[in-house]
């Protein structure tokens, strides 16, 4: 039986014929005992366990396929890639898959995406464990239905069940609706008792389930306050660079907010562009918040008000329950944070208006 210290010299890449010349038993014998296989004694398994830790030998990506009849390939329809949320969902995504040993595969899936037949297809030919469906915004069509109802293992990001009405879109979930609505109507509630009396709600024209519910949030604490359902208008944008004429256009008109939301993270810049070309201050003659955080929105003078969703803890506990059914094992529920409204320098009352 060969010396554990001789055979192993420092920054040597072990390998299983190593492990088996140090433990004294066969190359089988190895693959068997690492990998749970019976007919191995308990004994001559804990033994090859310690050694293969000691000398730090890993098994090859390829050869755990193999054994296992895995391919230890991930996807993820990701929808709506500008967006920065989404963005940091893909990042958490393959960093903890490539923690467990997979890869992750990342195909674009928006919503208004015409690639739809080729991304599902290109899924179906790389032979992946399974598949994440990445934020809130995945169009369902028949050949997306197909793959789901195949039986391959698929996570989302909270509690969404498989969808099943083409043409539908599949939104991640209610316990993501509750916390949106109420983080909504904490930010709502904060600008109203500063003052505001017109609030100005910049979104998509074709408007998500969760964008209306996070809207409607907007109104309904309006008229809590004692206001019109009026006092908060919807600016509707077809594509994200028209943002920065809606906000020029309810700037310069009657009557003009004192507040304005971007609805999403993909608006945000636009929309903020909108405000400068309008020659507005914030927050001096305008309130804003955003929705998602970064770096830059803390770091943007002032520092902008968001609300924002702990979107590296869902993407990641995304992955880990996806791995878990691909494995065999037990599933553990969503655990979907509530959604914060960070109040920071962006938001003061209105010009000339003081607060309740």
């Amino acid at each position: 039986m060969a010396s554990l210290h001789s055979s192993i010299t420092p920054k040597h890449r072990a390998t299983i014929r190593e492990v088996a010349e140090i433990a004294g038993v066969s190359i089988s014998t190895v693959s068997r005992a690492l990998t749970g296989h019976r007919g191995v004694g308990d004994q001559t398994r804990s033994r090859v366990v310690e050694i293969a830790k000691k000398v730090g030998y890993q098994p090859s990506g390829a050869a755990r396929s193999l054994r296992t009849s895995r391919s230890l390939t991930i996807a993820m329809l990701a929808p709506d890639l500008e967006n920065p949320g989404n963005q940091t969902e893909v990042r958490t995504a393959i960093s903890v898959a490539a923690a467990r040993g997979y890869s992750l595969m990342v195909f674009d899936y928006s919503a208004g995406s015409t690639g739809g037949f080729s991304v599902i297809n290109r899924i179906r030919e790389s032979d992946v464990d399974g598949v994440l469906l990445g934020a809130a915004r995945l169009k369902v069509t028949r050949e997306l239905l197909d793959l789901l109802e195949s039986g391959i293992p698929v996570e989302s990001v909270g509690e969404s069940t498989t969808p099943h009405v083409e043409g539908t879109f599949i939104v991640d979930n209610a316990t993501w609706f509750h916390y949106d609505k109420a983080a909504c109507t904490h930010a709502a509630r904060r600008l109203f008792s500063m003052g505001h009396r017109q609030v100005a709600y910049i979104d998509w024209r074709d408007q998500s389930l969760l964008g209306r519910t996070r809207f409607q949030a907007f109104q309904e604490c309006a008229i809590a306050h004692g206001l019109p359902e009026s006092s908060v208008t919807l600016l509707k944008a077809a594509k994200k660079e028209e943002a920065v004429g809606l906000v020029q256009h309810a700037l310069a008109n009657s009557p003009t907010p004192t507040a304005i939301i971007s609805g999403n993270g993909v608006m945000t810049p636009y929309t903020l562009e909108g405000i400068h070309s309008a020659h507005a201050r914030i927050p001096d003659d305008l309130s804003f918040i955003a929705f998602g955080d970064s770096p830059w929105h803390r770091a943007f003078q002032p520092s902008l008000s968001v609300i924002r969703r702990n979107i590296e803890g869902e993407a990641a506990g995304m992955v880990e329950r996806l791995i878990a059914r691909i494995e065999g094992r037990e599933v553990p529920e969503p655990d979907i944070q509530p959604t914060e409204f960070i109040d920071r320098a962006s938001i003061a009352p209105p010009p000339q208006t003081e607060p309740d």
